[in-house]
């Protein structure tokens, strides 16, 4: 997606919240890009920039801001998520997933994200939200009974805290569900899933729609 990035970067780094947002959903629109594409190639990249020359709190600003816009952007595409889905699969549902982010753990976007990927990928899909303590996720999951529970970890200090969670949950309803984590923490020790217990580390779409397919 090369067309016009530049341009929505450089709104982006200018904090131009209704800019970045026209650009998005006029594309959107138009057919000039699908929420795939969008979420991949665009905000994706957007979100995961590091480039910061200037001082901590400068960094951290510009980050809470990027992060803002994006999310501004994920929420508005959310029509275009449900319209991609039915025309991939009609009124048909896959599995139920819950998707959520371990306690202490703030950053929300990526598991947002991760819930329209598996809409996409054709689940009946709940987004719980981040920091959510294990008696919330477990109280989730006795209600609404999902057949996968997705838990995103962005901070690499929060995977003792997602194991204790996966620990619990395992302890509360056996195996009743399975338990798939992802987010940046996995990226560099795609191990350390599985050393905390998850069945499986997921990281992308096609990391989604690989393993939808394996039933």
């Amino acid at each position: 997606m090369k067309e016009g990035y530049s341009e929505f970067v450089s709104m982006m780094r200018d904090g131009d919240r209704s800019g970045c947002l026209q650009w998005a959903m006029e594309r959107l629109k138009d057919g000039r890009i699908d929420v795939l594409t969008l979420y991949r190639e665009v905000l994706a990249p957007t979100l995961g920039e590091k480039d910061c020359s200037e001082s901590g709190d400068s960094c951290i600003l510009n980050e809470h801001l990027r992060s803002s816009i994006i999310r501004t952007i994920v929420e508005n595409a959310y029509p275009f998520v449900i319209s991609e889905r039915r025309k991939r699969y009609g009124g048909k549902v896959g599995k139920k997933v819950m998707v959520t982010s371990p306690e202490e753990e703030y950053h929300d976007l990526s598991p947002r994200m991760a819930a329209d990927l598996f809409a996409l990928a054709g689940y009946d899909v709940m987004f719980l939200g981040a920091n959510a303590p294990a008696g919330v996720i477990a109280e989730a999951v006795d209600e609404f009974k999902p057949d996968i529970i997705s838990i995103s970890v962005s901070n690499y200090y929060h995977i003792p805290t997602a194991m204790r969670e996966i620990k619990e949950l395992r302890e509360r309803f056996k195996r009743t569900s399975i338990i798939i984590v992802g987010g940046a923490a996995f990226e560099s020790n795609l191990n350390a899933g599985k050393g905390i217990g998850a069945d499986r580390v997921l990281l992308s779409f096609e990391d989604i729609m690989k393993f939808s397919k394996e039933g």
